[in-house]
C-alpha cells in the first residue's frame, strides 16, 4: 500500500476517533435537555484533532522524496491519541482509538521502543468496571486489545529491546488472566471470543520470545548465570498459559 494511500486510512480513523469521543453524552436528546452534558471524553477529542491537524499539514507540505519523514512526524500525535482512547472508561472511544492503534502498525509506523512500551502498557492496562448494559461492548474492548498485541507481536522491534519484550509478554497474560477471569463469571459467545484472542496473542508471545532466545543461544552459552534472553520471562509466562489452560 502506497503511503499516502496508509496515511488516508489513519485519517479516516482518527476522525472516526474525534466523533466517536466528540458525541454528547446522554445522545442527542440528553444534549437538548441537560445541561451538565458534554462530550463523552474531551481530552481524547483534543489529542485526535491535534493528531488530524498535524497529519494534514504533513501531508500538505510532504514531497515525493520526505514522505517516509512526513509519515514518521505524523504518526507520533496519533498514537498518543489512541493511547489516550485506550484508557478511556467509555468502551466505544477505547474501540475507536484501538483501531487507530491497528492502523498504525499496520502500516509500518515507526515506533520507538519508548513509543512500544507505552502502547504495551495501555493493552494490557486493567479494564474499567462493566456493567450488564456494556458486557458485549467491553468484550469487544478486550477482544480487540488481544487482537493488536497479535499485531505488534509480528514487529521485530518488540524482541530487540528487552525491556519492550517484557512489557509485550506481560500485557498478553494480563489480557489472557482478564479473559479467563470473565469467563469463569460468564458464558456470552462473546467473552468465549476474548478468551481464544487472548489465548492466541499470549502464545505468539511465547513462540517470539522462544525464537528470539534461542537466536541468542549461541552467544550466551557460557553464561550459566541467565536462564533465557529475557531473565526468566519466557519461562514463568509458558507456565501461567498452562496454568491458565488448566484453569479454562
Amino acid at each position: 500500500m502506497a503511503p499516502h494511500d496508509s496515511l488516508r486510512l489513519l485519517e479516516a480513523d482518527l476522525q472516526a476517533l474525534s466523533l466517536q469521543a466528540s458525541r454528547v453524552e446522554g445522545g442527542v436528546f440528553g444534549g437538548l435537555f441537560s445541561s451538565g452534558s458534554g462530550p463523552l471524553d474531551p481530552d481524547v477529542r483534543d489529542a485526535a484533532n491535534d493528531a488530524l491537524a498535524r497529519l494534514r499539514a504533513g501531508a500538505a507540505v510532504a514531497s515525493e522524496p520526505s514522505e517516509e519523514k512526513a509519515s514518521m512526524t505524523a504518526t507520533a500525535p496519533a498514537l498518543r491519541a489512541a493511547l489516550s482512547a485506550c484508557a478511556s472508561p467509555r468502551p466505544d472511544v477505547a474501540l475507536a482509538g484501538l483501531r487507530c492503534a491497528q492502523r498504525l502498525v499496520a502500516i509500518g509506523a515507526v515506533l520507538a521502543s519508548d513509543d512500544l512500551c507505552a502502547l504495551a502498557d495501555a493493552l494490557g492496562a486493567d479494564e474499567a468496571d462493566e456493567t450488564e448494559d456494556d458486557d458485549e461492548r467491553f468484550d469487544a474492548v478486550a477482544t480487540r486489545k488481544a487482537q493488536t498485541l497479535l499485531q505488534v507481536l509480528e514487529l521485530d522491534a518488540c524482541f530487540r529491546d528487552e525491556r519492550v519484550a517484557r512489557r509485550v509478554l506481560a500485557a498478553c497474560f494480563r489480557v489472557l488472566a482478564a479473559a479467563n477471569a470473565r469467563a469463569l463469571r460468564e458464558t456470552h459467545e462473546s467473552a468465549s471470543r476474548r478468551v481464544v484472542a487472548a489465548e492466541a496473542a499470549a502464545f505468539r508471545a511465547c513462540e517470539r520470545a522462544f525464537a528470539a532466545a534461542s537466536f541468542g543461544d549461541d552467544d550466551a552459552e557460557e553464561d550459566d548465570g541467565n536462564d533465557d534472553a529475557f531473565g526468566g520471562t519466557t519461562r514463568g509466562s509458558i507456565q501461567t498459559t498452562e496454568n491458565s489452560r488448566e484453569a479454562f
